[in-house]
């Protein structure tokens, strides 16, 4: 990875945007799999939700172009592993035009599709799933990767896995924050590991924020992790993942 801040600012549907990144890591290889881009100001600081709709609101292209910043920016710094980003505040009508761009963007600068997971959160999402699930198949046809974003909460149920055919689900953080300690959480999440895996989706641990949480996963066969144990997210730098070391004993 690379930890060189150095990328230029970048302007899009007339106001200033960036982004930051933060690494989702295998514990089982040790690696960083993927880079979330976060969306940001041009000093660092996050997009609240709020903001964002905003200004998803006030330029309608403005998730577009997000996106289209986010793998100019990724491209830059050297990132060498997937990329991953959310999929906001769209229409299910321009939604085939919002990624067909990004695809195109991506491909002039030398990212394969294949190498781009986006994340959809469905209580985000305006009008027929069933409809974006038929049009999103055809990007993952070209090797697109999918994940549900905020999984176990609202419209984010098992239901989902049947309509979209995920790669990956992430975890929502009301399952995953104090799991060690919460015995209903820990039944929930074995019952969606275990509908995952003979699916063949890839379940990620979020929001981890404490060993104790990175543990328990890890003993339940949960590999894939994100949240501010192995890294916080870092404006314009792809940051090194801190894979917490797990006692053999």
């Amino acid at each position: 990875e690379n930890d060189q801040s150095r990328a230029p600012k970048l302007s899009d549907s007339g106001i200033q945007i960036s982004c930051a990144f933060q690494p989702i890591i295998d514990s089982l290889s040790r690696e960083t799999i993927a880079y979330e881009a976060m969306p940001s100001d041009v000093n660092g600081k996050l997009l609240a939700e709020h903001s964002f709709r905003n200004y998803e609101s006030r330029f309608g292209n403005f998730d577009s172009d997000c996106r289209i910043s986010a793998i100019s920016l990724a491209s830059e710094l050297g990132i060498n592993c997937d990329l991953t980003f959310a999929f906001r505040a769209e229409q299910v009508g321009n939604a085939h035009t919002a990624i067909s761009s990004m695809v195109d963007a991506a491909n002039k600068i030398g990212i394969s599709p294949s190498g781009i997971i986006l994340k959809v959160n469905q209580d985000n999402l305006i009008g027929d799933p069933d409809l974006f699930a038929r049009m999103i198949q055809e990007f993952r046809g070209a090797g697109l990767k999918l994940a549900i974003d905020n999984f176990g909460t609202g419209r984010s149920s098992l239901s989902l896995l049947e309509t979209y055919h995920p790669d990956y689900i992430s975890l929502n953080s009301q399952l995953v924050t104090g799991i060690d300690s919460n015995g209903a959480r820990q039944a929930i999440v074995r019952g969606v590991n275990q509908t995952c895996n003979d699916l063949g989706v890839e379940v990620i641990a979020n929001h981890i924020s404490s060993f104790a949480e990175f543990e328990w996963f890890n003993d339940e066969g949960i590999t894939l992790f994100q949240g501010d144990l192995i890294a916080k997210p870092a404006f314009e730098k792809l940051p090194a993942a801190v894979i917490p070391v797990l006692d053999e004993g």
